[in-house]
């Protein structure tokens, strides 16, 4: 028999269309993918249903977009590492949440600056800046920078710092005072963990309160890898639960972490 006169699997056909235009990028929503394909969005999410329960395709949890999963598929794309963190500190970043009761944002370097790729406030009841996944926050003032600033090699430190001096952002002024860094860096690494700047947004907000922070590095064979971090609102909570809570639940997350990590 000729091929050309074999029967057509036309649901296997979607679902290969819908892997191909996944593969070809870092992430995509329901929306996006319907555009696309011009499949309704109802046989949409059945095929994106069927991949995820095989292992194909997960969902991100701070902007709910779907990504090509480590098992499924490789396809060439720039965001593998990435989507691969994303992927693996998901149920991490859960359990994270429902033990402390607070949101966590996971974050990579992003040039002199920290870039959230994704985060638990959507699945938490702290209904400030939810819409936080791909804000890039200040190296000297969210918990997120300081924490990588502090435990990253020395070498790699210095080149931030040298392009934080030359940065004509205001928020990166701070760099120029060698001795405020210094010391800052010092007492994050003596402490264990990084606290952000009280009162930092680093955007405009109209919100009735601040946000509290602190940050954990996630380090692999000696390299610094992400950040993690917990936030909560300003005055929730005490001192005594960020170190015998807050601290132990966030360095316990970055070990799952890296047990986890591969490359």
């Amino acid at each position: 028999m000729n091929l050309s006169e074999v029967k057509k699997i036309r649901a296997l056909a979607r679902g290969l269309q819908v892997v191909e235009f996944l593969g070809k990028r870092s992430k995509t929503s329901l929306n996006e993918l319907h555009l696309a394909t011009k499949l309704p969005k109802a046989t949409l999410l059945r095929i994106l249903s069927t991949f995820e329960d095989h292992g194909w395709v997960y969902r991100g949890l701070g902007d709910n977009h779907y990504r090509m999963s480590v098992n499924g598929p490789r396809f060439d794309t720039n965001n593998g590492e990435e989507n691969e963190l994303i992927e693996l500190s998901s149920s991490i970043l859960i359990e994270l949440c429902n033990n402390v009761g607070w949101p966590s944002d996971l974050a990579i370097r992003n040039l002199t600056k920290m870039k959230i790729i994704d985060s638990t406030r959507r699945q938490s009841l702290l209904t400030i800046n939810k819409d936080v996944v791909g804000f890039c926050p200040h190296m000297l003032w969210s918990a997120l920078g300081r924490a990588y600033l502090a435990f990253c090699p020395h070498s790699e430190r210095e080149e931030i710092i040298i392009s934080l001096k030359t940065s004509e952002e205001r928020f990166d002024q701070v760099s120029l005072d060698g001795p405020w860094v210094e010391k800052l860096l010092n007492e994050t690494r003596v402490r264990g963990y990084a606290t952000r700047e009280t009162g930092y947004w680093g955007h405009i907000v109209d919100y009735p309160s601040n946000v509290d922070a602190i940050a954990v590095p996630v380090i692999k064979n000696n390299k610094l890898i992400c950040c993690i971090s917990i936030a909560w609102a300003s005055g929730e909570v005490t001192k005594n639960q960020i170190e015998t809570e807050f601290f132990p639940a966030l360095k316990a997350a970055s070990d799952q972490l890296v047990g986890k990590i591969t490359y």
